[in-house]
């Protein structure tokens, strides 16, 4: 029988527990199996329970076998404001749309490029009015 996202949650969430790796929900948010079967990521609610797994499941066994427990090859540490965030709750994860150009256009969405685009021009225009209204009301002023 092979093992499913989910009994390997519910596995490293029980090593978690016995390593006193704990948080006041489950420290474990995901774990996804990579195909073919042969290593998969554990997700967990923070950057310190992460750095804590680390260092207390090394040697952990599963059906006789030890388990290699290591970080990504790419694995950075976040900057500093986010070094202390913590994920609550059940995980939500929002899909992402693929989009082409073409079906952007249909579904009168845009690029993320052209989203920036709009939003500079609409600050700049924003600014534009907030300055034409204070040279305005400073010409008011003057005539008073």
């Amino acid at each position: 029988m092979a093992l499913t996202d989910v009994m390997l949650r519910d596995f490293f969430s029980d090593a978690c527990k016995r390593a006193s790796i704990e948080w006041k929900e489950d420290p474990v948010l995901d774990v996804f199996i990579q195909p073919p079967n042969k290593f998969c990521f554990v997700e967990f609610r923070s950057v310190s329970l992460t750095l804590m797994a680390l260092e207390r499941l090394k040697g952990l066994t599963l059906a006789d076998t030890t388990l290699k427990i290591a970080k990504p090859k790419d694995f950075a540490m976040p900057p500093n404001h986010l070094s202390t965030f913590v994920c609550t709750g059940p995980k939500q994860v929002m899909p992402t749309p693929t989009l082409t150009p073409a079906s952007s256009m249909v579904l009168g969405q845009l690029s993320v490029a052209d989203q920036v685009a709009k939003a500079k021009a609409q600050a700049a225009l924003r600014i534009a009015e907030v300055k034409a209204h204070d040279l305005i009301e400073e010409e008011m002023t003057v005539d008073d």
